[in-house]
């Protein structure tokens, strides 16, 4: 029943187990570090996605607006993906915001900052 409701009401999985614990119940999520062992392959996932990008985000935020040292605005929009099945806390928990440039003034101004070794 515990675990219909906090399902139903899209409680967040570190309360559910509060909940559960509060009704006398076991916890049944699980809380790994992002160290352990059977998180390799979620720690793989996420050098790929800061490699290449390839998370797919589940929000576009709106653009941030900054200056750089000569006074110049430069534009960005940021995109927020998470874990949408995470059945572990620490996944359910975890969110990655990725900024990217939002004009072409932008791209060039941080292009033209990359050390070309």
């Amino acid at each position: 029943m515990v675990l219909r409701l906090t399902d139903e009401l899209e409680v967040p999985l570190r309360e559910r187990n509060t909940l559960l614990l509060a009704a006398g119940y076991a916890p049944v999520y699980a809380e790994r570090s992002l160290d352990s062992p059977e998180m390799e392959t979620v720690k793989q996932a996420l050098e790929v996605d800061r490699a290449y990008g390839d998370l797919r985000p589940s929000e576009i935020l709106l653009p941030l607006r900054l200056r750089d040292r000569d006074g110049d605005e430069l534009a960005f929009f940021s995109t927020l993906s998470t874990f949408g099945t995470a059945v572990d806390i620490t996944l359910s928990e975890l969110a990655i915001e990725a900024f990217y440039p939002a004009n072409a003034r932008t791209a060039m101004r941080l292009l033209s900052e990359i050390d070309p070794r």
